[in-house]
């Protein structure tokens, strides 16, 4: 049933429907939660779903959003070191770096603050972080916006 519907919603998205497609995975992710639980991988994926619509629809604050909360369910279902939840931290920071530099210092902030909590402040997603947010706050200051 599951990947039917996903079919679904990935077939609503591509032929450029995105607020159906998005409101199917609301409702499906409705379902799946209250069947599964928070805290299932396929409420994760789901999920992860969403944000993807989301980026697809240029939200990038509710497509980063909903990628954090979902690196933070993999690190609580499969652990910080699992490849998978490795790999949504990667998209999580890779999405981050595709957002106007206006919205880029909050948006990082919880970014950081979400990698440092999974993977630890040492971690290669954090310190990238962190070198990303510095650059930021540097041309800020050059603009004279501090």
């Amino acid at each position: 049933m599951l990947r039917s519907r996903l079919t679904a919603v990935a077939a609503a998205a591509g032929d450029g429907r995105l607020q159906e497609a998005a409101w199917m995975a609301y409702e499906l992710d409705t379902e799946v939660t209250e069947a599964q639980g928070p805290e299932h991988l396929d409420t994760v994926h789901i999920r992860e779903v969403r944000a993807h619509l989301a980026y697809l629809a240029g939200d990038h604050v509710t497509a980063l959003g909903w990628y954090l909360h979902t690196a933070r369910l993999r690190a609580t279902i499969q652990g910080p070191a699992h490849p998978d939840t490795e790999a949504a931290t990667r998209r999580v920071y890779s999405l981050w770096r595709t957002v106007p530099d206006a919205d880029a210092p909050a948006l990082g902030v919880e970014l950081l603050g979400a990698v440092t909590d999974i993977h630890g402040p040492d971690a290669a997603v954090a310190r990238r972080t962190r070198r990303r947010l510095d650059a930021l706050a540097t041309a800020s200051r050059a603009r004279g916006l501090t």
